[in-house]
C-alpha cells in the first residue's frame, strides 16, 4: 500500500469514527429530555434519605457513610493530578491536552463529590443532595466525553462542554421541577454510551476495555445502594450497603485511572478493526 492510499484509507477510517461517535454522543445528549417528556414524572422518594448505619462516632452523623467519601477524596485527587501533569510527560496516557480534559473533569467530580456526599450524609434531604448529585453528574459527563474523545480528539471540548451541560442541567432539572427522570436517565445513558463505544468503536488507546471492570464495580455499587438496609441486617451492624456502594464506586474510580495509567497509544492498523 503506499502513502497515498494509507492517507486516503486513514482519513476515510476517521471520518466514519467521527460520525459514529457524533451519533452516539447525540442520543446520549437527547434521551434524558426524551424520557422526560415521554415518561412520568417521577419524585424523589423521601425514603431515600433512611440510611441503615445510623451510628455516630466522634460527633459525626452517620459516621461511616460520611467517612467513606474519604477513598473518593483520594483516588480523585491522585488521578487529577496525574492528567493535570500526566499530559505533558506521558505520551502514552494522552496524545495532547485536549485528549485529558475530559479525564480531568471526571476526577474533579469525584474530588467534588466527597465533599458533597460528605454534608449531605451529614443531613440526608433533597437540599444538600443536590451538592452531592451535581459534581457526580459532571463526573459522569467527564466519563463519557473521555471515552469518546478517545475515539475523536478533535470533538474532545464540544463533547466535554455538551456532556457537562446536560449532565448538571438534570441535575438542576430535578431540583426545580422534583421531577428525577432525566437525571436517572443520564445516568444511565451516559454509562450506557460510553460501554456502547467502547464495544463498538476502536480507541486510539491500548486497554480501553478495562472499562468494563469499572462498569461492573459500578453496577455492584448500585446493588449494595439498593440493598442498603438488607446488607446491615445481614452483616449484623457491621457496614451497611450505602456504605459498601461508596467503597465499591470509588474502586471504579481507581480501575478507570489504573486504565488511562497502563495504556499506550494503540498502533495505526488497530483503528481498521473499528465496527458499528
Amino acid at each position: 500500500m503506499n502513502a497515498s492510499t494509507s492517507n486516503v484509507l486513514s482519513r476515510t477510517i476517521s471520518q466514519s469514527t467521527n460520525v459514529r461517535v457524533g451519533l452516539l454522543a447525540l442520543v446520549a445528549l437527547i434521551a434524558p429530555w426524551l424520557a422526560a417528556w415521554l415518561l412520568p414524572s417521577f419524585a424523589q422518594p423521601q425514603s431515600f434519605h433512611d440510611y441503615a448505619d445510623q451510628r455516630v462516632w466522634l460527633g459525626l452523623p452517620h459516621a461511616a457513610d460520611m467517612l467513606s467519601n474519604l477513598p473518593f477524596l483520594v483516588v480523585g485527587a491522585i488521578g487529577l493530578h496525574f492528567v493535570l501533569r500526566g499530559w505533558r510527560t506521558n505520551g502514552n496516557a494522552f496524545s495532547d491536552q485536549r485528549a485529558a480534559w475530559p479525564y480531568a473533569l471526571l476526577f474533579a467530580g469525584v474530588v467534588l463529590t466527597a465533599f458533597g456526599s460528605a454534608w449531605y450524609h451529614a443531613q440526608p434531604n433533597d437540599t444538600t443532595l443536590l451538592w452531592d448529585r451535581l459534581p457526580m453528574a459532571l463526573a459522569f459527563a467527564g466519563l463519557v466525553a473521555g471515552i469518546l474523545t478517545d475515539r475523536a480528539a478533535q470533538r474532545s471540548f464540544g463533547l466535554l462542554v455538551a456532556f457537562a451541560t446536560v449532565g448538571a442541567g438534570t441535575v438542576l432539572y430535578w431540583t426545580a421541577s422534583g421531577n428525577l427522570v432525566p437525571y436517572l436517565a443520564m445516568q444511565a445513558g451516559f454509562i450506557g454510551t460510553a460501554l456502547i463505544a467502547t464495544a463498538c468503536i476502536a480507541s486510539r488507546y491500548t486497554h480501553a476495555n478495562r472499562i468494563y471492570a469499572a462498569a461492573g464495580l459500578y453496577a455492584a455499587a448500585i446493588l449494595f445502594e439498593r440493598l442498603d438496609h438488607q446488607v446491615y441486617a445481614r452483616l449484623e451492624g457491621w457496614i451497611s450497603g450505602h456504605t459498601l456502594k461508596h467503597l465499591f464506586a470509588c474502586a471504579a474510580i481507581l480501575s478507570i485511572l489504573s486504565m488511562l495509567r497502563a495504556r499506550q497509544h494503540a498502533a495505526t492498523n488497530e483503528l481498521r478493526k473499528s465496527t458499528f
